[in-house]
């Protein structure tokens, strides 16, 4: 691969180079705007990034999550870009500061097509599709790439599907953002149909094939195989911004509402500072000690990913380097992530999880997802509709379907409209659209907003 074709500035979208240059913005801060203005974006703010619904004003949600990571990964991509510039490697008329603001513009959209309750939302739609693939309502579909898409919902997937068709210019290029940021926010350039037991993730459903392949033959993305390219070289400075956040923000959170403990958090992090040096800082509070232990450790992972990043340079260009950037950082790095993780699997998400179930998170995907598939079913197959029925109809609204669009993609409008929602939009639009009586879950969010209250 080619900095120079990788880091061009033509867009996704329209015919020809946008050309235009306004002071103070260059093409890749364009990007940045485009996403951070869009509604999608705006949307994350209520939708769960660990802990549902949360109370507590300084748990993160999914758009805190992205703000954070975008303010990393711009760190990062400067860093790298000042490196590159300093050999001379940088393309005539790219900055640092391009680099800079490529990564941060794809770390902003990296969770934009997450749907609402997180990870578990993701996989309560593919268990549902599973548990119902072998309804009337799904026989019509043959293609073994579209059952294959609807049977496994990908946030990642969703995204590119989002920004390059949906928002904005609704399929006629999305955002339209530039190649490079596209290329950037595919942390997994291939499709649903790659999906094995080992390789569950994808960036691409079969809708977005051809999108795929116009990003990877723009940027010049090295063919791996039939239907998969290597990533994009500072898709890698994504990930590695990514992890680097949620590892040591989760367990912020969970130290905040009270599932950690603060030695707990000092174990996690002692590979990367010293107790003495916080101390010269005179740390005054629990949260200004927690603060500090982020920054420092935060800081050291930042350098340590930027050094590997340059080491691995010529492997990440040839598209051979495997796995995470952080596999090749220091070992204090590594060890300090998998710490993180340890403790988050033991101590955080089993807690998230039984959240999610008191609230009747899985009941609500359920409720909707059969109101739903059944009435674009009916309307495809022009059958009169129920009260409940057309209700669905009219709130899919720019989502709805054309008479002219296939069951697939019936059903991938609502997916478009279902995995942009809110998690308490969810809870309550289930509850208004299942039959009567049948309201308890207003009773449920009461009791776990005054459980959390009580831990703030």
């Amino acid at each position: 691969m080619d900095w120079h074709q990788l880091i061009q500035p033509k867009r996704f979208g329209i015919p020809h180079t946008d050309a235009i240059t306004e002071c103070g913005r260059s093409h890749f801060h364009k990007d940045y705007d485009r996403i951070i203005f869009s509604g999608a974006f705006r949307r994350l703010n209520k939708k769960t990034q660990v802990h549902p619904l949360n109370e507590n004003d300084h748990i993160h949600a999914r758009l805190t999550h992205s703000l954070e990571v975008a303010s990393v990964g711009r760190t990062l991509g400067t860093a790298v870009g000042e490196a590159m510039a300093m050999e001379g490697a940088l393309p005539e008329r790219v900055s640092p500061d391009d680099l800079g603001a490529i990564v941060q513009a794809a770390c902003l959209a990296h969770d934009i097509g997450n749907p609402p309750f997180g990870h578990a939302g993701e996989q309560v739609i593919s268990e549902w599709f599973r548990y119902h693939w072998a309804d009337s309502r799904f026989a019509l579909i043959e293609d073994q790439k579209e059952r294959t898409d609807l049977c496994h919902f990908e946030g990642n997937a969703q995204g590119l599907r989002l920004v390059s068709r949906i928002e904005r210019h609704y399929k006629e290029g999305g955002l339209r953002l530039t190649y490079p940021t596209l290329g950037t926010l595919l942390k997994y350039p291939w499709s649903s149909t790659h999906v094995t037991s080992e390789l569950k993730k994808f960036n691409c459903f079969s809708s977005e094939a051809t999108v795929l392949e116009e990003v990877a033959e723009q940027l010049g993305l090295t063919p791996l195989r039939s239907g998969v390219w290597s990533r994009h070289p500072l898709s890698y400075l994504v990930e590695a911004a990514d992890d680097i956040c949620y590892a040591f923000i989760d367990l912020e959170d969970a130290l905040e509402i009270g599932i950690l403990t603060l030695s707990q958090l000092e174990w996690v992090a002692s590979p990367l500072y010293s107790k003495k040096t916080l101390a010269e800082f005179g740390a005054h509070s629990t949260r200004s000690l927690v603060g500090l232990i982020r920054s420092r450790t935060i800081g050291y992972c930042i350098e340590a990913v930027v050094a590997a990043f340059l080491s691995q340079q010529t492997r990440i260009l040839e598209g051979t380097l495997h796995g995470s950037l952080i596999n090749y950082t220091h070992e204090p790095v590594r060890a300090s992530l998998q710490r993180a993780k340890e403790v988050a699997n033991k101590e955080i998400f089993p807690r998230a999880k039984i959240a999610l179930t008191t609230l009747g998170a899985e009941d609500a995907l359920h409720t909707l997802l059969d109101l739903f598939t059944q009435a674009v079913f009916k309307r495809f197959n022009r059958h009169p509709l129920n009260q409940h029925e057309a209700n669905a109809i009219s709130l899919l609204n720019s989502n709805c379907p054309t008479p002219y669009d296939t069951l697939y993609e019936h059903y991938r409008c609502v997916l478009d409209y279902l995995s942009g929602m809110t998690d308490a939009y969810a809870l309550r639009l289930a509850d208004e659209l299942r039959p009567k009586p049948r309201r308890q879950w207003i009773k449920k969010l009461g009791a776990f907003t005054a459980q959390n209250l009580t831990l703030r």
